[in-house]
């Protein structure tokens, strides 16, 4: 019958009226009793309506998947094809997913590198270097079907895009977030657009976390700041930028930031004014005294570090 034909009203119709009757196509349709050579067939109105139901068939099945779908995501079920890198699915329940222990190594050695000091690039470098699989590759090696165009060559490499996608997914710390995307339609299944953040299903404490949640904070901060090095470096010089008023600093950025060890600091006065060079004191982790400001002194004699606020309850215990 014509639902078996198509169920895409306006294309059905274009092939039904004016592409097979160009073509000389003959098409019959036994349980719609219709014939496209007989000239005295009165179904044209009918037809229309008919491939106008079927499509419409398909848009009552597509409404009932979605809501059955959103249903399982709020109720915490995993139901997406592929785990995050580090998880696995469950053997006796694949809406639930478990940590895979190889996998999740490598990803705290991430964090742990990038806490430390490493630029994503340098990290993506060493990945490489110590020959560990790319989660594309690790999930073809576990018999998962995947197919993509982006690589290019026997084996996939680790990208700095690669590193970044892993320490900003917050499913190591256990939240589980689905349904970031959508098709507008039923009728577009290759377009993808990003649904608001509100529509999100996103259920904390899902499952077992990979890295501390004080250590995932701590790597976004990171994040933030210009994680590139210089060619013969490895790791990120201290002050990498940041930028910040008097009044958005706040005492957990002291306690908080650390790369190398070495507690960071970074000014910028409500003249705009910021550091641009530093002095440390030796020795694993000294706490960085000296910041250079507008009068190019160190800090005892800088007259904009008491514009900051907890700047000399931090050097309380130096």
């Amino acid at each position: 019958d014509f639902s078996r034909f198509g169920r895409e009203y306006i294309n059905a119709g274009k092939y039904l009226q004016k592409l097979f009757p160009s073509l000389g196509v003959r098409f019959i349709s036994v349980n719609d009793s219709y014939d496209s050579l007989d000239n005295n067939n009165s179904q044209g109105m009918l037809l229309s309506l008919k491939n106008l139901i079927n499509d419409n068939y398909c848009r009552d099945i597509s409404v009932k998947i979605r809501s059955v779908l959103d249903s399982k995501r709020k109720n915490g079920e995993f139901i997406n094809n592929y785990c995050p890198y580090g998880y696995k699915k469950c053997a006796d329940d694949h809406n639930k997913i478990e940590i895979d222990e190889y996998a999740a190594e490598v990803v705290k050695d991430i964090f742990n590198y990038i806490i430390n000091g490493y630029s994503l690039g340098k990290i993506a470098e060493k990945l490489n270097e110590l020959c560990i699989k790319t989660p594309m590759d690790y999930r073809i090696e576990n018999g998962e079907k995947i197919s993509t165009n982006f690589r290019k060559g026997s084996t996939a490499k680790w990208s700095q895009n690669i590193v970044r996608r892993i320490a900003e997914n917050p499913v190591y710390i256990g939240t589980l977030i689905q349904g970031k995307t959508t098709t507008p339609n039923y009728k577009l299944k290759d377009k993808r657009v990003t649904k608001d953040e509100s529509e999100w299903a996103v259920i904390e404490n899902h499952h077992e976390a990979v890295i501390k949640k004080e250590d995932f904070e701590l790597v976004q901060k990171l994040l933030k700041l210009d994680l590139r090095t210089s060619p013969n470096e490895e790791t990120l010089y201290p002050f990498a930028k940041v930028e910040k008023t008097d009044s958005e600093w706040q005492k957990s950025d002291f306690e908080a930031l650390h790369v190398h060890d070495v507690m960071v600091f970074h000014m910028a006065a409500a003249t705009g004014i910021t550091a641009g060079d530093y002095n440390s004191d030796q020795g694993k982790g000294a706490l960085l005294r000296n910041i250079v400001c507008s009068t190019r002194n160190a800090y005892d004699a800088c007259l904009l570090s008491s514009e900051i606020p907890f700047f000399d309850e931090a050097f309380d215990d130096c």
